[in-house]
């Protein structure tokens, strides 16, 4: 390794980089690097194309090698190795115009069936996991059709021979969580784990992304046991690939489990400490989801004022990041903070507004938040028989997701709201003057 810390690194370093053969120390330099130096980014890039090409040079080269010796010296072999040296130079290009070709043609919904080449399957395992990130709705077009594709080729063993399948497979999963499918996220999983294992090795980076995904499923499942099983073998898998964000991907979804479990205190220490290396984050939209949550686990302690800052600077970096659609989050979170300060009227509206853009992007768990807060806010304004209505509408959706805690909220707001009808409070009245002793034989009560 010729790394050293230094203004600029050289390409060979970057290589060793991506393959993963640079010492852990130098590594991790050279991943901070990058943050602050957009050369050495565009020389990684370039690393990134041509470690791509490398294994179609090698089957070229085992081709040659496994010819008889005394062929080894024909016209034959010194076409293949021709082609052998030249595939370096020409797959980069070849898979970045496929990229392109990908890009443009899913980006328009419902345009037909794409023609997948070898290049173009590729292309779609790097780009479909890039688009995780900033697209789902996209990448879950790509990773769908390439799946149907692959499943119909003739060549289909060729094509998947180095866990291309699997890794697609993984990205659905991911889409079918964001979704809202997590028990088909887990189905697809178990799809993807045993194409993963048939590899003599499965990459680091392929089964960190399985056990991450695996997480998120089994976390909105409710198994929150198995899913901090699951971060801990996707966070050490980062630490050993030097990535500190999907480190923090990884931590970000075990604080959000241990708020769940009733623990919002350490949820924020671990938020905390992920801001002060905000700037390693790399992605800004990784920070904006960090200070969301924190903001929400301040308001379970009633840190209010505090929360309110922090979503004052979410709500920035989110329209700076372009994540408009994760306001509502934020709105929902206001919508708490106005019922813990006794702004129930606030609440209630804001609420309204939200409950159609949960339902529509079907995510069901702040759906179910929502209609429990607008049932508080009903309740404190007076009107039991519409809370109850609400609670009766939301319990059957409860049981579907296998939401137990809300189910108890939902079951003791609908008490609250028929103790508070009014015929229940006449009884009570009644009851009372029966106590005070009056004489209530002949009242009509």
């Amino acid at each position: 390794m010729n790394a050293t810390p230094r203004e600029h690194y050289e390409e060979i370093d970057w290589l060793d980089f991506v393959q993963g053969s640079a010492d852990r120390s130098q590594a991790g330099e050279m991943h901070h690097h990058l943050a602050r130096c957009e050369a050495c980014r565009g020389r990684l890039d370039s690393m990134r194309r041509l470690a791509d090409a490398i294994p179609f040079a090698e089957r070229l080269v085992d081709a040659a090698t496994d010819l008889p010796r005394d062929d080894r010296s024909s016209p034959r072999v010194e076409s293949i190795l021709r082609k052998a040296r030249a595939s370096a130079d020409a797959v980069a290009p070849d898979r970045e115009a496929s990229r392109a070709e990908i890009l443009a043609f899913f980006s328009q919904p419902g345009r037909g069936e794409f023609h997948w080449t070898s290049a173009s399957f590729e292309s779609a395992r790097a780009l479909s996991r890039e688009l995780l990130r900033s697209d789902v709705p996209l990448a879950g077009r790509i990773v769908r059709s390439g799946l149907s594709a692959l499943e119909s080729a003739p060549n289909r063993e060729e094509i998947a021979a180095d866990g291309l399948e699997g890794a697609l497979r993984t990205a659905l999963a991911y889409v079918l969580y964001e979704e809202g499918e997590s028990e088909r996220s887990l189905a697809e999983l178990e799809r993807a784990r045993p194409i993963l294992e048939a590899r003599s090795r499965v990459p680091e980076d392929d089964l960190a992304f399985w056990s991450y995904v695996s997480a998120l499923a089994l976390r909105d499942l409710g198994r929150a046991q198995a899913a901090l099983e699951a971060l801990d073998v996707a966070e050490h898998l980062g630490g050993l690939l030097q990535d500190f964000p999907r480190q923090a991907r990884c931590r970000i979804v075990r604080a959000v489990i241990l708020s769940d479990l009733g623990k919002p205190e350490k949820a924020i220490s671990i938020y905390e400490d992920l801001l002060a290396r905000g700037e390693e984050l790399e992605d800004p939209r990784v920070l904006s989801r960090v200070y969301l949550n924190l903001g929400r686990d301040l308001v379970r302690i009633n840190r209010l004022n505090e929360a309110k800052r922090i979503y004052a600077r979410t709500a920035k970096l989110f329209l700076k990041n372009g994540q408009d659609s994760l306001l509502v989050r934020l709105r929902a979170g206001l919508a708490e903070i106005a019922a813990r300060e006794g702004r129930f009227q606030d609440s209630y509206d804001i609420g309204i507004q939200l409950r159609e853009n949960f339902r529509s992007q079907n995510l069901g768990w702040d759906e179910v938040q929502t209609e429990l807060r607008i049932a508080e806010a009903l309740l404190n304004l007076g009107r039991g028989a519409e809370a109850a209505e609400t609670c009766r509408k939301l319990l059957p959706r409860i049981e579907e997701l296998g939401l137990s805690i809300e189910a108890a909220r939902a079951l003791e707001y609908l008490i609250q709201a028929e103790l508070s009808s009014e015929r229940v409070v006449e009884v009570k009245r009644f009851l009372d003057r029966l106590e005070r002793g009056e004489d209530l034989r002949w009242s009509a009560a």
